[in-house]
Order: C-alpha cells, then structure tokens, then sequence
C-alpha cells in the first residue's frame, strides 16, 4: 500500500463478489473505447496495476496486497505525494469467488479526468478528477465515497 494509507482499515463488509456471475446486461456499462488498460487478476494475490491518462496529467492505481483491493487517484505531477485520494474496493476474504480468476480493466473518460475499476466488466469504482471526488462501491473511506451510478455517466 502506498506510503501514508497504510493506516486506513474499512469497516466490515459483507460477502462481495468480483462480478464474475453478474447478468450479462449489467455488465455492459461503459463503451469499448474507454477501456485503456486490461489486466489478469487473482483476488489475494498481491498485484499491482498502473493506468496512467491517456490525455491529461492524472494516473490512478489499483493494488490488491493480499489482504485489501485499493483504487489510487494519483496526480504524479505533485511529486513525493502524488496520491489524491483512495478507495476500498474489497477485503479479500470477503471476495466469495477469489478462487476464480478475474479480469481487471481500467477506463478513461475522453477528457481523461476520470477513471473507472471494472473487474470482470463490473464497475467498482470510479475518480472524477474535475470533481476531486471518488466513488466507490464499500463507500470506504467515509465521507464522500459512496457508490452513485450516475458516476458511470461521465463515460457515455
């Protein structure tokens, strides 16, 4: 985990699944030429993934520790503390289909000031840099993560 979040523990979750067995018409949220970054992904096994914009100065970062999934809104301009906000995405033993193997994808909206985490073509968590804000399904950090699905409308 980055230097400085270490400190931060979500409150328990209920079960929470990847969104490996979610109908096929929820899955198709976000428009094909969003998606700028795929990446395998076994929940609990320590990964990190880098998605930096494709047309302004922000990056975000998903890393799975083996213990919790974080989404990071990073703008690296800012040197030594590049990281503007984070979102819990999961515990791991909460995850009830960690034993299956996943697929992580990062999107951008076209103006590249947002950032989507979709695993298994779920969205999970969404940074509206514009905004400076940050949604997330746990609505972990508290406040101002909660889930809205208007979010996903920044990429349509």
């Amino acid at each position: 985990m980055p230097a400085g979040l270490s400190q931060l523990k979500p409150s328990p979750l209920g079960r929470v699944r990847t969104g490996g067995d979610r109908p096929q018409e929820l899955l198709a949220v976000l428009p094909n030429d969003c998606i700028t970054t795929t990446s395998s992904l076994r929940v609990g096994e320590p990964t990190v993934v880098e998605a930096p914009s494709p047309s302004a100065r922000f990056a975000v970062v998903f890393e799975d520790d083996g213990e919790t999934g974080y989404f990071y809104g990073l703008d690296p301009s800012r040197g030594e503390q590049p990281i503007l906000d984070a979102l819990h995405i999961y515990n791991v033993e909460a995850v009830s289909d960690r034993d299956r193997p996943s697929i992580l994808q990062v999107a951008w909206s076209a103006s590249g000031e947002q950032a989507a985490l979709l695993i298994n073509s779920f969205p999970h968590a969404v940074f509206d840099f514009a905004a400076r804000r940050g949604y997330c399904r746990s609505g972990f950090p508290p406040p101002m993560h909660e889930w809205h699905e208007a979010a996903l409308d920044l990429f349509r």
